[in-house]
């Protein structure tokens, strides 16, 4: 059986909601601002918004399909059309984190496009089948109870956002 059938087989059936992402365009974006993965500084509201505006969605699966898209409506575009405000900052971070070729993973509430909230997981790892690490993969998990607090791990523990939301739009 070929590998890359048996793959995006795996993809599209997991039960775990998986998006491929594309980060050229943030590749780009880090290198011209300069932005650090230590440097809070480099982590502004404006800096927050080009970053999850800059990812591009490659591909979904059905579970992911079914918490951000809405049957018959058009799948999201963009990242930041998916990422809640409370998760900007910290998802912002762990795009940085990526493209250092370190994984991440935050935990928070996130909307389904339905609007219901529920308590999740995201994770980000580089696609390793890409061949290079501008392709990623982002996981959303749903948790079975809110955690107390929203939280986020890069290397340890990172600050939550404060301001406004990036609309992408």
């Amino acid at each position: 059986m070929d590998s890359e059938i048996l793959s995006h087989g795996a993809f599209s059936l997991a039960p775990l909601a998986m998006i491929r992402l594309d980060l050229r365009k943030t590749r780009d974006l880090v290198a011209d601002r300069k932005i650090s993965l230590d440097g809070d500084q480099c982590y502004d509201n404006a800096s927050v918004c080009a970053l999850t505006n800059s990812v591009d969605i490659l591909d979904l699966n059905s579970a992911a399909h079914s918490i951000v898209a809405l049957d018959g409506k058009a799948t999201p575009e963009r990242v930041s059309h998916i990422i809640p405000e409370k998760l900007q900052k910290p998802f912002a971070k762990g795009l940085v984190a990526l493209l250092h070729g370190k994984s991440f993973s935050i935990e928070g509430t996130v909307k389904s496009a339905d609007g219901m909230d529920f308590p999740a997981q995201i994770t980000g790892w580089i696609d390793t089948r890409s061949g290079g690490s501008d392709e990623v993969m982002i996981g959303i998990t749903k948790l079975d109870q809110p955690r107390d607090s929203e939280k986020a791990a890069i290397l340890g523990d990172l600050p939550m956002p404060q301001g406004s939301r990036c609309s992408g739009r």
